[in-house]
């Protein structure tokens, strides 16, 4: 315990208390230090995380990833490439993601990180090019100075490769960092989120083969659907052209329900008669012109089966058929009148 007497402090007293203020001084300026350290380690690594979800993203398109590896050994390249290839809508390759060998001034995140090299091994757990055709894309970061740790750090970006004989990388693309998440986020618009990696089945576990999506049980699109690249259903559709127009065929499978109002206008395939019909609120009827009913001769011909008045199918008729259409019915025991009085019009 320091003593104070009528002389002041002694030099050793004096000098005992400078160092004590010099060592607590050296320690707050340790903590500070390496408190920043952390900090700007955390910052960094948080960057780095999102530049790996952006190459992840990039390679996730079988396009980018070909162009990027194509021909390289999947299982063992040391600096195969030194950029990452993104195609872009116009179809220009654009080089992202370059290392410092490719240009020294490259920097990304905050511009605080910088790419040494990339490599393909597939030596660490959870990949094997052989047996599960998947392999890891080494990312070498320089995370800059004045942080904790190691300036130099290695993270892995998991692809699927399809490789030939040889071990050469034919098709390719990036597997998600986790088994849940499947889905990629888009480096064009980070709320866009997207999957590429095969067949996408909605209700159903075994999308069927060559449909990018398969839904079974019902679907709604309360905006617009647009089939191909001419036109949509739903709003927005262009004025210059028909609401819906198809490159190829359309099926209706058989339908059997009764046609009232509420349904009037919807068409459907009949099995039995093997016809095309329309429903115009009250009877489902035969397509074919503008009363419904359609014929293949010229004149009157008398049919053991036909059409009645009401259009439905019954037998015993004369029908009277011009250019392709049933201009009137006569029924059995009315007297012979082709279109004229006395016949019953189609309604």
């Amino acid at each position: 315990m320091i003593k104070l007497n009528s002389k002041g402090f002694s030099l050793v007293e004096v000098l005992v208390a400078a160092g004590m203020v010099g060592v607590i001084g050296l320690g707050v300026m340790s903590l500070t230090k390496q408190s920043s350290e952390s900090a700007k380690s955390l910052e960094v690594n948080t960057e780095m995380v999102t530049v790996l979800n952006e190459m992840r993203a990039i390679l996730s398109d079988p396009t980018n990833c070909k162009k990027t590896f194509d021909g390289k050994n999947a299982a063992s390249s040391a600096t195969p490439v030194d950029s990452l290839i993104y195609v872009n809508k116009s179809g220009t390759d654009v080089n992202k993601f370059e290392t410092i060998t490719r240009n020294p001034n490259a920097k990304y995140g905050q511009g605080r990180i910088k790419i040494l090299e990339y490599a393909l091994d597939d030596s660490g757990a959870g990949v094997d090019v052989a047996s599960e055709e998947t392999t890891n894309l080494v990312v070498t970061f320089d995370r800059g100075k004045g942080i904790s740790g190691n300036q130099t750090i290695s993270k892995n970006i998991k692809l699927w490769v399809d490789v030939s004989a040889g071990g050469n990388i034919q098709d390719c693309r990036s597997i998600s960092a986790t088994a849940n998440l499947i889905w990629t986020r888009s480096n064009v618009n980070q709320n866009d989120i997207f999957y590429s990696g095969g067949q996408v089945g909605i209700g159903i576990n075994d999308p069927t083969a060559g449909f990018q999506l398969d839904v079974e049980g019902n679907a709604r699109v309360s905006e617009t659907m647009k089939i191909g690249d001419k036109q949509a259903i739903g709003k927005d559709i262009d004025a210059a052209g028909p609401p819906l127009d198809v490159a190829g065929e359309i099926r209706l499978q058989k339908g059997n329900k009764v046609c009232n109002n509420g349904l009037e206008g919807a068409i459907r395939y009949n099995d039995g008669p093997k016809r095309m019909e329309f429903c115009d609120g009250n009877s489902w009827r035969q397509m074919g012109g503008g009363n419904g009913i359609s014929c293949d001769w010229n004149g009157v011909r008398w049919v053991s089966q036909g059409y009645d008045a009401a259009g439905a199918w019954s037998s015993g008729n004369y029908i009277d058929c011009q250019g392709g259409q049933v201009i009137s019915i006569k029924a059995v025991g009315a007297p012979y009148c082709p279109g004229g009085a006395g016949c019953q019009p189609v309604p």
